[in-house]
């Protein structure tokens, strides 16, 4: 009976540490649960915020609020509101008169001899002007608004004020025409020629105007019974409409008319006495000189 009660009680004692293991076991494990559940929450938390926050990849790739402007000096003169004007370099037997525009001059005294000029027109009394920037010919003008801009380009009496050696520089915008008759253009009388094209082509009638015609050829080739003949147009939109729809009333080589010339694109810098006529024939587009 002795030995039968002594297993009894070692048995109830197993049976209570086992008990205390289990309860602290479970203790354990819902402690577990709780921190994996905080963990989980915390991960699904983070990851939101990062979608909707943008990485640094995407925030350089875009430009900054506050983008400073670009530096004047290095604008090329086609902005809407800038006019670039050429000051031919002064000659050592020359001597320029002290209100004529000079190269290279301060940019204070540049504006003001410019300011001078504009407002000594009644044509452009009053276009205002926000500053200049030197160029290795002359000057870019930086205008205040659009409107004095094209007051400016269009009544040019102003540059004369400046001296005889400044000019306005324009955006020339020039097409090839392949195999023109020579007889129908006559460079001798260019004034003529350029009016006759205009006419004959509705150009004249669409507000597009003509700068400068050239045969494009070496300065010393032959003049054939058909050439290339180069037109630089004062816009894109007239060298476009000339790319799209040819020229009329120039005949073509037999064999080779079409419903819409061949006009291709005239290499930049094209002048008289160099010639790059490595465009396609079919090419169609434009090309802007300066």
């Amino acid at each position: 009976m002795e030995l039968l009660r002594q297993g009894q009680e070692e048995a109830r004692k197993e049976r209570e540490g086992l008990v205390n293991q289990n309860i602290a076991l479970q203790g354990q494990v819902s402690d577990l649960s709780r921190k994996l559940d905080k963990i989980t929450r915390e991960l699904e938390t983070s990851r939101q915020q990062q979608s909707e926050q943008r990485s640094w990849a995407r925030v350089a790739a875009q430009p900054p609020m506050n983008t400073p402007p670009q530096s004047y000096r290095k604008q090329s003169g086609n902005s809407l509101r800038v006019i670039k004007i050429s000051v031919a370099p002064p000659r050592e037997e020359q001597d320029m008169p002290e209100n004529q525009l000079k190269r290279d001059m301060p940019h204070g005294a540049a504006a003001k001899h410019i300011s001078d000029a504009l407002n000594g027109c009644d044509s452009t009394k009053g276009v205002e002007i926000l500053g200049v920037g030197n160029t290795k010919t002359g000057y870019l003008i930086r205008f205040r608004t659009d409107r004095g801009k094209e007051t400016a380009d269009r009544n040019a009496e102003w540059v004369e004020k400046l001296g005889d050696d400044v000019k306005i520089i324009r955006p020339r915008y020039g097409v090839v025409v392949h195999l023109t008759p020579t007889e129908e253009v006559q460079i001798d009388s260019k004034d003529h020629s350029i009016e006759k094209i205009g006419q004959e082509n509705d150009l004249t009638d669409l507000g597009y105007r003509i700068e400068d015609i050239a045969w494009m050829k070496k300065k010393d080739a032959p003049l054939g019974r058909h050439a290339s003949l180069g037109i630089w147009f004062s816009s894109e939109q007239a060298a476009q409409h000339v790319v799209h729809n040819g020229l009329r009333r120039m005949d073509t080589s037999p064999g080779t008319a079409k419903e819409s010339k061949d006009v291709a694109t005239a290499a930049k810098n094209t002048t008289l006495e160099t010639v790059r006529l490595d465009q396609p024939r079919d090419a169609l587009t434009v090309d802007r000189t300066t």
